[in-house]
């Protein structure tokens, strides 16, 4: 009989760490996160009309204008406080060649879960900004095959615009601009309300609207034609707070 004792005992033992074992199995499992995808469509307008690429339009001084270039970085994507810390780099000259465009997309994972707002940066953060972009591959939004990097010491261009502005106001865009903004002053921070729900394993699709006339808004450009960031920085600081406030949900 005293034999019995000690298998008896590590029988019980044996069985309530099986039981423990599980319980704990079953609470990880419930506690894991699940995840779906936020689709976010940027779509260019024109005032109240749709952006197209290379089109002549007028700028709200009734000068006319055409844009050549524009694109920009996107990065730190946040629902309330869950964020992607996926960089991208949308281009229009992509999808905005055309009136009625789907817009420059890009896709991140997400928490599931009901939020309220909606947040994401233009630009990159100072460590990204100071990286070596000849350490990414050719296909890497971060890569210097994009043409979207200065040097070492000033990094990234966040923000890029190039076109023609009408010099003599004979109708016709004759003089080139080129606004180009970077460095980690000008990172600037998009904020929306917005109810966005993420269903597991799901795709949910926000549209956001891009005003290309509020980049230029309030600047002469055809006194204040260039910048790439390297010297008359109130025209920096215009530029990057004009387009920061371009982005709505309507």
């Amino acid at each position: 009989m005293k034999n019995k004792y000690p298998l008896i005992l590590l029988t019980f033992s044996i069985i309530l760490f099986s039981c423990k074992k599980k319980d704990d199995d079953n609470n990880n499992s419930v506690s894991d996160p699940t995840y779906g995808n936020l689709k976010i469509n940027i779509i260019g307008k024109h005032g109240g009309d749709d952006f197209v690429m290379y089109n002549e339009v007028v700028n709200s001084d009734n000068i006319a204008y055409r844009v050549e270039g524009l694109k920009f970085y996107v990065s730190n994507t946040k629902l309330d406080n869950e964020s992607s810390s996926d960089v991208f780099l949308l281009n229009f000259v992509n999808n905005h060649l055309q009136p009625d465009s789907e817009g420059e997309s890009f896709t991140v994972q997400i928490k599931t879960g009901s939020y309220s707002n909606l947040s994401f940066m233009i630009g990159l953060d100072s460590e990204t900004n100071h990286g070596d972009p000849s350490l990414y591959p050719q296909n890497d939004p971060l890569s210097s095959f994009n043409d979207t990097h200065w040097d070492w010491a000033q990094g990234y261009k966040f923000f890029i615009t190039d076109g023609k502005i009408d010099s003599d106001s004979d109708g016709t865009p004759d003089q080139s601009y080129s606004y180009h903004i970077g460095n980690d002053d000008y990172l600037k921070t998009v904020s929306l309300s917005a109810n966005v729900a993420i269903t597991e394993n799901n795709t949910t699709e926000v549209n956001i609207y891009f005003d290309v006339l509020k980049v230029i808004e309030n600047i002469d450009v055809n006194s204040e034609s260039f910048t790439h960031s390297t010297s008359n920085f109130p025209l920096v600081e215009k530029i990057a707070n004009n387009y920061a406030q371009a982005f709505s949900l309507n």
